[in-house]
């Protein structure tokens, strides 16, 4: 199933979905107008979230990236974690799948 990750988590009620990385939030401004995301990112520049909920990371010329993982989050609780993303273009359907399953 080849799903449009644009057309189809906004479609699903209740649900927000987000992007993270430790990028600084102007950086992320730019990525997402560049690539005219559908969906907000959030920064962790200082590492704070990845700090405290132990997300997988790699270095790359001596910076700290996170790597590729889907959370879904109900009501402050991770209920479903998909790690290791991979093929990277089917984690949207992977996402809406698990969505309409809760």
């Amino acid at each position: 199933m080849n799903v449009d990750p644009k057309a189809n988590y906004l479609s699903l009620p209740d649900n927000l979905p987000f992007g993270l990385s430790n990028q600084s939030t102007k950086y992320q401004s730019e990525f997402r107008d560049r690539v005219h995301l559908p969906y907000h990112l959030l920064s962790d520049e200082q590492g704070e979230v990845q700090g405290a909920l132990g997300l997988p990371t790699f270095e790359l010329h001596g910076v700290t990236y996170l790597k590729r993982l889907t959370l879904i989050i109900d009501s402050g609780v991770i209920i479903k974690i998909h790690y290791p993303v991979f093929p990277s273009n089917e984690d949207a359907t992977w996402a809406i799948e698990t969505l309409k399953g809760i």
